[in-house]
């Protein structure tokens, strides 16, 4: 838990009719939440990863890049498959959301398991699923539009490769 403390400096709790909460590029280390009465210790673990999955890559983003052109992200050329909500997005979403669905799986797999009821995000066989064509999207566009950097392509890459694993007996490595 200790990098989560690092990372994120500030929890901010805030009501909303729509919204759970979340985290922003503008604020970065900033996380507000609105937690639902129904929500088990299983949702609050995976918000708070999910939400640390984000901020990690705004950290990405600033020291490394992910995208050859931030002008280009409105534009519905460079829109991709989102894993989470599994509608066309923006590169930027699309791209977050792949990977912190991923880092969620991760979390299931090495640490809170798998079973259980969950709200906040679907179970693990359909989150691989929607992560697998998420991926397929995103490259598809790269294809066309080589919006994403040789070091993001590298993230996908290790999301595919532990999405492989997750399930299965084969041990997975962390080593982003």
């Amino acid at each position: 838990h200790w990098i989560f403390n690092l990372i994120m400096d500030s929890i901010v709790h805030t009501t909303s009719n729509n919204a759970v909460g979340g985290t922003s590029s503008h604020l970065v280390g900033v996380l507000w939440i609105n937690p639902r009465e129904n929500w088990s210790d299983i949702d609050m673990y995976e918000f708070l990863v999910h939400e640390l999955g984000h901020t990690l890559l705004f950290l990405h983003e600033w020291r490394y890049g992910l995208f050859t052109s931030y002008e280009r992200l409105p534009d519905t050329d460079t829109f991709a498959k989102s894993a989470i909500r599994s509608q066309m997005r923006p590169m930027d979403k699309a791209f977050h959301s792949a990977v912190v669905a991923t880092d969620v799986l991760l979390l299931r797999e090495l640490i809170i398991g798998h079973k259980g009821k969950r709200i906040l995000h679907p179970d693990t066989s359909t989150l691989v699923s929607m992560v697998g064509q998420s991926i397929k999207s995103i490259r598809e566009v790269n294809m066309r539009q080589g919006i994403l950097t040789d070091y993001a392509l590298g993230m996908l890459d290790q999301c595919e490769d532990k999405l492989k694993k997750v399930g299965k007996e084969e041990k997975i490595c962390l080593h982003w």
